[in-house]
């Protein structure tokens, strides 16, 4: 088992090379962070291939909601933005998120929609993905997150939804 450190969560109080640097020398061969926008990815490539490092994943979608159908065009901007990030790290796979989250993790107000409507905007979404994702050699992969404590309004909160959502996409296919 490979194992790969969120750089997002230690080390905050250096620059993001120089956790790298620590990553490393903590015996870590991949890590991974949240948005790849506030990074200097030149660095981050150079770093990674000295220090032998993976970009083993990243966020994809932050600006934008998969549970927002009004959102789509944005949201496939803004992916066909992130999987050229994931192409010069070298990185094949991005988190896809549910919502859009707020600076305290809460998410952001959703749209006015019912709880199947959300679902589906997610299924019909990460469809609309499939084939940027497949040319790009990237895994999308969902992130189900605690809605209890960090992460209030979260929509996609259970991974039994999650899977539910992958056979979904998957019968499209």
């Amino acid at each position: 088992m490979r194992l790969s450190l969120c750089l997002e969560t230690v080390f905050t109080h250096q620059p993001f090379v120089e956790r790298m640097r620590e990553a490393s020398a903590l015996g870590y061969s991949a890590i991974e962070f949240w948005d790849w926008r506030n990074k200097d990815l030149a660095a981050i490539t150079e770093t990674a291939g000295r220090l032998n490092l993976t970009v083993a994943a990243m966020s994809g979608n932050r600006q934008h909601a998969l549970i927002d159908p009004d959102a789509r065009p944005g949201l496939m901007i803004e992916m066909e933005q992130a999987f050229a990030a994931a192409q010069q790290l070298g990185c094949h796979h991005l988190m896809m998120l549910s919502d859009v989250l707020t600076a305290n993790g809460s998410a952001a107000t959703p749209p006015p929609l019912s709880r199947q409507e959300k679902f589906e905007s997610v299924v019909q979404g990460l469809q609309a993905l499939v084939p940027q994702a497949s040319d790009a050699r990237v895994v999308l992969l969902l992130e189900p997150l605690n809605s209890v404590l960090d992460h209030r309004g979260y929509f996609l909160d259970h991974s039994q939804m999650g899977f539910e959502i992958i056979r979904r996409v998957e019968a499209r296919r």
